[in-house]
């Protein structure tokens, strides 16, 4: 597992999926997770959202390492009025974790029959200066944090 660590923190991002190998016509089941694999709390931005404004970003490479790009792009992004609100943040106790499962279309994501390369970057949405209270933040500033690569055949 590639993790990030800053001042002692340790956030780990696991991508999983039901099986290795998808008809081009089946639905697929996308599950990600936040682990907080250090020794103290970590608060995260509970939304786990989709995108590049929301936090988690699929990256699909083909065989030949290129990139893939969905059909339909991810676009979720915070809703400023949540930032203020401290429900919308979420402490993580070492050795937790908190994830989101995401149901697409294997001809939406890939396009293509083939062998992918699929990875999860986790960035935090969300700056430093909303977060209050609870475990150390978890924010934009510390940087991405990535998944281990998963192998999808499509056929």
């Amino acid at each position: 597992m590639l993790s990030a660590q800053t001042a002692g923190k340790r956030l780990v991002v696991e991508l999983s999926v039901p099986r290795q190998t998808f008809a081009l016509g089946d639905d697929i089941s996308i599950t990600a997770k936040v682990c907080n694999w250090g020794s103290e709390p970590l608060s995260i931005y509970r939304h786990l959202l989709w995108g590049y404004r929301g936090g988690l970003i699929l990256e699909i490479n083909d065989a030949s390492g290129h990139k893939v790009e969905p059909e339909q792009l991810d676009e979720d992004s915070v809703i400023p009025s949540t930032l203020s609100d401290p429900k919308s943040f979420l402490e993580i106790l070492p050795d937790y974790e908190w994830g989101v499962v995401r149901r697409d279309k294997i001809r939406n994501l890939f396009g293509k029959p083939g062998r992918y390369t699929v990875r999860l970057k986790y960035l935090s949405p969300v700056p430093k200066k909303y977060f209050a209270g609870g475990g150390e933040p978890w924010a934009t500033e510390d940087g991405p944090v990535l998944s281990d690569p998963i192998t999808v055949g499509v056929k």
